[in-house]
């Protein structure tokens, strides 16, 4: 393994040299700088160090952690590993267009170079460079050439045309110098992954590939087919309301580590799965799921919440806008649920505090639903677990003083 000590110098070598000199063999030599002694031991201590720097990088090239450029790629090869990223030019297309055809047929040839730039003088000029040898026959008014950018990386990306108030030529001559550039078209280059950029990669698709990790999980059961996947650990209900954490069991009021962990599934639409993919998905579970661990998957069922909303105002509702205020109303409750962190819970209370922010004229909010809000403990329960939703024609808005 490489060592973490660092080399040696010039001056530590030096003295290593001289030292043993000065002791045993020649007590009263002259080991000052420019002697006879001072130049065999310089030739001796570079020769030395060189062999010090080679030894250390071989050895670093062997290793993961510590190999770099060709040597990090030669070893990652070796191991099966995807390719690195390297520097890459844009590609993309450019469009011409001719007011005639006098100038007949001809070929865009590799090579040919186009250029944009902006109108104003802040910018930057960008080149393409023609990727194939592109024919135009003797009736074509329009052509689209392929093209590659000069620079590499993502900033090549560009969509632009004569509207946009940039400069285009075409920089080579062709046979019929009457073309002109209508649009440019280029996606984005890339730029060439550092060593520690790789790495970091590299660790991330280990994680992603790995039994039990949420992502492998996840990627397993789509491939069985499920839509959408939900997963909760089995600490999911660890906290009771105030705050008191129970590990290892549920405590009096259901809260707790219940040593079950949870995968919930269903269609692209949210909708109920099969009874047939469930089993699919169950099958599956054994092999993503860490030996020893359990996963029980379950079914996730689209559950409408209806609602109604009673605004009390300050004043009477004659003095405002009821129709905007029923309309914001709205707006909150569904903004709370679109963006709530889990879609199988939804609080009164929270929807209440959204209400309340949209509409600062309400001196109390009341809510009813139907069906009543989730408790936690509740949760996974049975093989359906509700995801709950609402819908613009589901919440009732009732506005009082």
């Amino acid at each position: 393994m490489p060592s973490s000590r660092p080399l040696p110098t010039l001056t530590e070598l030096l003295d290593a040299f001289g030292a043993p000199i000065a002791g045993r063999h020649d007590p009263d030599g002259d080991l000052r700088d420019m002697s006879t002694y001072d130049f065999l031991a310089g030739l001796g201590a570079m020769a030395c160090l060189r062999e010090a720097e080679h030894d250390r990088e071989r050895f670093r090239a062997g290793y993961y952690g510590t190999a770099e450029d060709a040597d990090f790629d030669a070893l990652r090869a070796r191991r099966g590993m995807s390719a690195r990223v390297v520097d890459a030019p844009g590609a993309g297309t450019v469009y011409l267009s001719r007011a005639t055809t006098s100038g007949g047929a001809g070929t865009f040839l590799v090579g040919t170079r186009f250029a944009v730039w902006p109108a104003t003088t802040i910018g930057t000029r960008l080149e393409f460079v023609c990727s194939a040898d592109t024919a135009i026959s003797a009736g074509a008014t329009t052509a689209q050439v392929p093209i590659v950018s000069r620079a590499t990386g993502p900033h090549t990306v560009l969509d632009t045309n004569t509207t946009t108030n940039n400069g285009f030529s075409v920089e080579d001559a062709v046979w019929d110098s009457s073309w002109r550039i209508t649009r440019v078209v280029c996606g984005a280059g890339t730029n060439r992954e550092k060593d520690q950029e790789l790495r970091a990669r590299d660790e991330r698709t280990r994680a992603d590939t790995r039994r039990g990790f949420e992502k492998y999980i996840r990627d397993t059961m789509i491939a069985a087919g499920a839509g959408q996947v939900a997963l909760f650990g089995s600490d999911f209900r660890s906290f009771n309301p105030n705050g008191t954490e129970t590990v290892g069991a549920l405590d009096a009021d259901g809260y707790g580590d219940t040593g079950l962990n949870y995968c919930i599934i269903g269609n692209a639409d949210f909708s109920e799965p099969s009874n047939l993919l469930l089993h699919d998905c169950r099958v599956v579970a054994d092999k993503c799921a860490v030996a020893g661990v359990s996963l029980q998957v379950l079914k996730m069922s689209p559950t409408l919440v209806t609602m109604t909303v009673n605004l009390a105002l300050w004043d009477v509702p004659q003095n405002y806008a009821t129709e905007d205020m029923e309309a914001e109303t709205k707006m909150a409750v569904l903004h709370y649920f679109s963006t709530r962190d889990n879609p199988f819970r939804f609080r009164i209370s929270a929807i209440r505090g959204g209400v309340m922010n949209a509409i600062r004229d309400a001196q109390q909010v009341t809510i009813s639903v139907s069906p009543a809000e989730p408790t936690l403990p509740g949760m996974f329960q049975a093989l359906l677990v509700p995801r709950y939703y609402v819908t613009n024609a589901s919440i009732t808005v009732n506005i009082t003083s």
